[in-house]
C-alpha cells in the first residue's frame, strides 16, 4: 500500500515539475525581424570617357564652330599659351575684355585652303580665328625690328583692297603693278611704339608702312598761341609752321599737315558750312567732348577740280574736329584738322590731332570797349540822315531809363520787350533841323524824334497845366494833313485847303492819352479833341 502511495506521489511531483517548466515557456518572446535574403546582381564595370588631347579637342570644337567635318581641318603647331586678356588678345570693337591672364592654346589651321591662326581658352569655350596673314606679318615685323615675336602685340586689323601690288607702300625706284590687291592693314605695338603692316590676303606679300611715325612723347610738344582766336594748344616741337597759315608739317614740302581754322559765325551760318573744306564728302561723323565744349569729329574726302566728262579726283583725306563756342553774345567756330593724301597716312596724323584738341584752352575774348556815348550817338545820327558825323551838332546829352526796348518809340505792329532799358537822350541839329535823339546804353539802336515832338509836348504841358517830364511819348507817325489846320476843325476858323506834311503824336499823362497834330517843323501845333 505504501509503495503505491509513493509511486503516486512521485507521479504527481513529476507532473508538477512539468507544469512549472511549461509555465516558464508561456512568457511572450520578442523576435527580431529578419530581411529576406538578397542575391547580389553582378555589375559590369564602365570605362571612363577617354580624355581628348588638346589637338583633338581644338579640332573638334573648331569644326563644330565652322560647321565642317574635322577631316576638313588641318591643324598644326598646337601650343599652350597665356593670353593677356579674356578676349585672347584679339581686339574686337566695342567689346570689353577682362584684363586677366587667360590660359589657352594657339595653333595654325588650314580650312578649305585658307590659312588661319586659331586661338582658344583652356576649356575651348571661346575660339577666335585670325587671318593667316597676321602671324606672318608678326614674324616679318619681329625680324625687321630684331625682337622676339612674343613682344609684338596685335592692336587692330582690317580687310582692305590695296590700289596696287605694292600694298599702298611706295618705294623710290620700285615699279608697282596697278592692280587691286585684297589684303589686310594690321597695326602692332612693340615697346609702346605702333607699327602698321600691309599684307596681301595670304600674307605672302608684306610691307611695313614707310611713313609710319611714333607719336612724340609729351615733352616733345610745345605750346602755340593764336592771339586772333584767343586759343592755345600744343603741337610737336620739331614740326614747322607753314607760312601764312596756322598749320604745321613734319618736314618741308610735306603734304601731311595739321592745323587750325576759326571763324565768327553770323546767323544762320553753321559750323560745317563754314569750316569743312569744299568740295568734299563726309565719310564719318560722331559727337565727342573737348576741353572747349561739345564738338563733332568728321572724316571727309576732299576733291580736286573735275575734268569734263570725268569724276573729280580725290586729292586728300582730312579729319576735322569742330567746336562751337559762344562768348559775349558772339558765336565762334573752331576747327582742328589733319590732312594727308591717303587714309593710311591720315591715320598716322591722328594722335597729333588728338593731342592738339585735348590741350586746347580758350582765353576769354574781351568784349569790345563801349564807345563814348557822344561819339557813338553822333555817328548813329549821321548814318540815319546820310551825312558825315561832323555835320551833326549834339547837345543836352543825358542818361535816361526808357520804358521798353523800343526806347518808347514803338512802330505800328512792332513788338517791344516791356523792360526798363538804360540809354541816352540828346538834341541833335543837322542842316538847321532839330531832332531828339534816343539810344540804348550800347548805342546799338538810335532813333530820331522830330523836333516837332518836343514843341508838341510843351504846348500840351501848358494846356494841361503839368510839367513836361510828366508827359510820356507813346507814338509818333508822319502824316500829310488835308489842310493848314492839321485836320483839327475849330468853329469859326477858316483853314487853307493845302496838303501839310506833319506828325500825329500820342502822349500819355496820368494814364490818359492825348493826340497832338503838328506840321513838319512843329511851328504849327493843334491838340485834337
Amino acid at each position: 500500500m505504501r509503495t503505491r502511495q509513493l509511486t503516486a506521489l512521485g507521479a504527481i511531483a513529476v507532473l508538477v515539475l512539468a507544469l512549472v517548466v511549461s509555465g516558464c515557456n508561456l512568457v511572450p518572446q520578442l523576435i527580431e525581424p529578419t530581411e529576406p535574403a538578397v542575391t547580389p546582381t553582378p555589375v559590369t564595370p564602365v570605362d571612363p570617357a577617354p580624355v581628348m588631347a588638346p589637338e583633338e579637342e581644338l579640332e573638334a570644337r573648331l569644326a563644330a564652330q565652322l560647321g565642317v567635318g574635322p577631316e576638313q581641318i588641318e591643324l598644326t603647331g598646337v601650343e599652350a599659351v597665356q593670353w593677356p586678356d579674356a578676349c585672347l588678345g584679339v581686339p574686337i570693337e566695342d567689346e570689353l575684355c577682362a584684363q586677366v591672364i587667360t590660359p589657352g592654346y594657339r595653333a595654325m589651321a588650314v580650312v578649305d585652303g585658307e590659312l588661319y591662326e586659331v586661338r582658344s581658352d583652356a576649356a575651348f569655350d571661346r575660339i577666335e580665328l585670325l587671318p593667316g596673314a597676321i602671324p606672318r606679318a608678326r614674324t616679318y615685323l619681329a625680324g625687321s625690328l630684331g625682337v622676339e615675336e612674343e613682344t609684338v602685340r596685335l592692336v587692330s586689323f582690317e580687310a582692305v583692297e590695296w590700289p596696287d601690288a605694292c600694298l599702298g607702300v611706295e618705294e623710290e625706284g620700285v615699279m608697282c603693278a596697278q592692280v587691286i590687291t585684297p589684303g589686310f592693314r594690321i597695326v602692332f605695338e612693340v615697346a609702346g611704339e605702333s607699327y602698321q603692316v600691309h599684307t596681301d590676303q595670304a600674307g605672302d606679300a608684306i610691307a611695313i608702312a614707310s611713313d609710319l611715325v611714333t607719336p612724340p612723347e609729351e615733352d616733345d610738344y610745345v605750346a602755340v598761341e593764336v592771339p586772333q582766336a584767343a586759343l592755345r594748344f600744343e603741337i610737336p616741337a620739331t614740326w614747322a609752321q607753314l607760312e601764312g597759315e596756322w598749320a604745321w608739317v613734319r618736314e618741308p614740302e610735306d603734304d601731311h599737315k595739321v592745323g587750325l581754322n576759326w571763324a565768327e559765325l553770323q546767323p544762320p551760318e553753321e559750323l560745317e558750312a563754314v569750316l569743312l573744306p569744299q568740295p568734299s564728302q563726309t565719310l564719318e561723323s560722331e559727337e565727342l567732348e573737348t576741353p572747349l565744349g561739345p564738338g563733332r569729329e568728321y572724316l571727309v574726302e576732299v576733291y580736286g577740280p573735275a575734268v569734263e566728262g570725268e569724276q573729280a579726283p580725290v586729292v586728300a583725306f582730312e579729319r576735322h574736329v569742330l567746336v562751337l563756342v559762344s562768348q559775349n553774345g558772339t558765336r565762334w567756330g573752331y576747327g582742328f584738322y589733319a590732312s594727308a593724301p591717303t587714309q593710311d597716312a591720315l591715320a598716322i596724323l591722328e594722335p597729333t590731332l588728338t593731342h592738339m584738341v585735348i590741350t586746347a584752352s580758350l582765353e576769354p575774348i574781351p568784349a569790345p570797349p563801349a564807345p563814348e556815348p557822344e561819339a557813338a550817338l553822333r555817328a548813329g545820327v549821321a548814318q540815319r540822315l546820310g551825312v558825315v558825323p561832323e555835320a551833326v551838332e549834339l547837345t543836352a546829352l543825358e542818361p535816361v531809363q526808357w520804358p521798353d526796348a523800343c526806347l518808347g518809340l514803338a512802330e505800328e505792329d512792332e513788338l517791344c520787350a516791356q523792360v526798363i532799358t538804360p540809354g541816352y537822350r540828346a538834341t541833335a541839329v543837322v542842316n538847321d533841323r532839330r531832332y531828339e535823339v534816343r539810344s540804348d546804353e550800347a548805342v546799338n539802336r538810335v532813333e530820331l524824334v522830330p523836333a516837332a515832338v518836343a514843341r508838341a509836348r510843351a504846348v500840351l504841358a501848358r494846356s494841361l497845366g503839368v510839367a513836361e517830364d510828366e508827359i510820356e511819348l507813346v507814338r509818333v507817325e508822319a502824316v500829310e494833313w488835308p489842310d493848314a489846320c492839321l485836320g483839327v476843325q475849330e468853329e469859326g476858323r477858316m483853314c487853307l485847303q493845302v496838303i501839310t506834311p506833319g506828325y500825329r503824336i500820342v502822349f500819355e499823362v496820368a494814364g490818359q492819352q492825348h493826340r497832338v497834330h503838328t506840321d513838319r517843323t512843329g511851328d504849327a501845333v493843334a491838340i485834337a479833341p
